[in-house]
């Protein structure tokens, strides 16, 4: 049996390092991620093959470092169960900031389970095990399981609270995300950060205007690495966002748009100036 699934993109509409973890010295953050169910990569399950050599390959990723890979030998220890191959088609960007090899690995996890029927309360209990593939896979494996397009991250991922949160105003909203072919190491951002470490705000905070004032602490860490993400940014202030910024803690940026007619108007404005997107995406 062919089973195909999306792993989709994401966006950090705020991201404020708070302060360090004793768990692995990670920062501890406080995020809301908003899910783009329009912009993804394809996985396309063949259940009547084993996963082999070939399963879950994705070019420019060395298969020590393929999350997929990783997770799938966790699944195989976990439950003595035959694991379904896998081939991923790609479209999201390596190193863009949007999650793409964390979505990869969190889809498969999740469809895995589906296929083989874990309950849903052992799926939750077990994502545990998937820390080692770090953060954001943890975040993504939250996101497939509870079936929610936003979430609000309190500590590392790995030793903090995930939950979901709903912002009304945002089911109204689309998101562009503007592709390049500059690469941010998510690790390089984090170690060359210097701060400031802001305090925490209340979950109850994270509002639709607070929005508004779009902040995310890697931002500009990020630019200083790549100074060519600034004429991006200013390219989309100029299509009058409601706010915009770098997607996470790489290259991948983005603009949030009231209504899907400001969207598509920015979305023509892009194409008259020559830049390349992703997709247009609803929350």
């Amino acid at each position: 049996m062919r089973i195909l699934t999306r792993a989709v993109a994401k966006v950090n509409l705020m991201l404020r390092i708070i302060g360090r973890s004793a768990y692995g010295g990670y920062h501890e953050l406080q995020s809301l991620f908003v899910f783009l169910g329009e912009i993804f990569d394809v996985l396309e399950f063949d259940t009547d093959v084993e996963f082999n050599e070939t399963s879950g390959h994705i070019d420019g990723v060395p298969d020590e470092d393929n999350s997929i890979r990783i997770a799938a030998d966790i699944l195989k220890r976990k439950f003595y169960k035959k694991v379904p191959h896998v081939t991923v088609r790609k479209k999201l960007p390596i190193g863009g900031g949007i999650g793409g090899g964390s979505s990869d690995a969190a889809c498969f996890v999740n469809t895995v389970m589906d296929i083989w029927q874990i309950p849903h309360s052992d799926k939750l209990r077990n994502i545990r095990l998937f820390r080692i593939l770090g953060s954001d896979a943890t975040v993504f494996l939250h996101k497939y399981i509870l079936n929610t397009n936003m979430l609000f991250l309190e500590g590392t991922g790995l030793d903090g609270s995930i939950s979901p949160i709903l912002i009304q105003e945002l089911h109204r909203c689309c998101v562009i995300l503007i592709r390049n072919d500059i690469y941010l190491s998510t690790k390089d951002i984090y170690e060359t950060f210097e701060g400031p470490i802001l305090n925490p705000i209340r979950k109850d905070d994270c509002d639709f205007p607070s929005l508004k004032n779009f902040h995310n602490s890697l931002q500009e860490t990020a630019l200083d690495a790549k100074a060519d993400l600034y004429p991006i940014l200013e390219a989309i202030r100029r299509t009058n966002p409601y706010c915009c910024g770098i997607a996470g803690s790489g290259s991948v940026c983005f603009g949030l748009y009231e209504s899907l007619e400001q969207g598509l108007a920015a979305k023509e404005i892009y194409q008259a100036h020559g830049y390349d997107y992703l997709e247009l995406s609803r929350i």
